[in-house]
């Protein structure tokens, strides 16, 4: 089934009009609808908390500059959405003082696909690494972030799936196969820190032979001897070899804590990623 309704959201980040411009293309190559969705900021982010009891004019002035930081980001969106998808929805929600995330989440639930953007060190706003984790994590729904600086393919030919056998892995294949049936070639690719013997199966033929039963192409490519800290590097790499112009990856297969702690996949994506991926948890 191909998705019907395509999220997008739209922040305060000068890279806002690529990701936009992304998420259009992606709803007109399946013929879904696409919702701009923009959080105004509350009132503590735009100084309101400093006191209160704010003067009446102070009111004004900041919620002058709320609607006009709102203004500019349908701007935006209407000239990067609207030559592609003349029909595209734009939608403003208002951010709780505490977790501005908490709206996208909540809009996130009626879309198929949600688009957000790569984190980059700038960030300092909701749009920051928290915000995206939390997204990605409460939404239930796949996003797929796109990089910043990159070419974006709304119809990818050539696809990763990173596997590790996971629930979290299991949800993004899934999730994805509407994307990936215009694919030429998906790439199953499982990674181990051991060597591989002639007595081990052959590591992501059970995915591969689901992607074949829906008519997909697909093959396995495992990687060996792989240290832990170097998982994502190896899977960028390996994407780069194939071409790959998306991939696909449970996010979080261990919990957010222990990845932020130890170290994982997921926060090393975040960062590094050099295509779109789609995530789901």
């Amino acid at each position: 089934m191909s998705p019907r309704n395509i999220l997008v959201y739209v922040d305060e980040s000068e890279h806002r009009t690529a990701q936009v411009g992304y998420a259009a293309a992606l709803a007109r190559v399946h013929s879904a609808n696409l919702t701009g969705v923009y959080v105004k900021p509350g009132t503590t982010m735009m100084g309101m908390g400093l006191d209160p009891m704010p003067d009446a004019q102070i009111v004004v002035e900041i919620q002058d500059k709320i609607d006009a930081l709102a203004g500019r980001a349908e701007n935006d969106f209407k000239q990067c959405a609207e030559p592609v998808l003349p029909h595209a929805k734009w939608m403003e929600m208002t951010g709780s003082e505490l977790s501005p995330d908490d709206a996208i989440c909540a809009a996130a639930r009626s879309a198929d696909y949600v688009v957000l953007r790569q984190i980059v060190p700038e960030d300092d706003g909701p749009a920051g690494p928290e915000f995206t984790q939390r997204v990605v994590v409460d939404s239930g729904r796949p996003v797929i972030i796109a990089p910043v600086d990159a070419t974006l393919t709304p119809d990818p030919r050539s696809v990763m799936i990173a596997w590790n056998g996971s629930r979290e892995c299991v949800r993004a294949l899934y999730d994805a196969l509407p994307l990936l049936i215009g694919a030429e070639m998906v790439t199953v690719v499982s990674v181990y820190s051991g060597k591989w013997t002639n007595e081990d199966p052959k590591p992501g033929h059970e995915v591969v032979d689901v992607l074949h039963s829906h008519g997909i192409n697909a093959n396995a490519a495992p990687l060996y001897g792989v240290e832990d800290d170097l998982v994502c590097a190896a899977l960028l790499s390996a994407a780069d070899e194939v071409h790959a112009e998306m991939i696909v990856m449970g996010a979080y297969s261990r919990s957010r804590l222990r990845e932020r702690v130890l170290g994982g996949v997921t926060p090393d994506m975040f960062e590094t990623m050099t295509v779109p991926v789609l995530m789901s948890h």
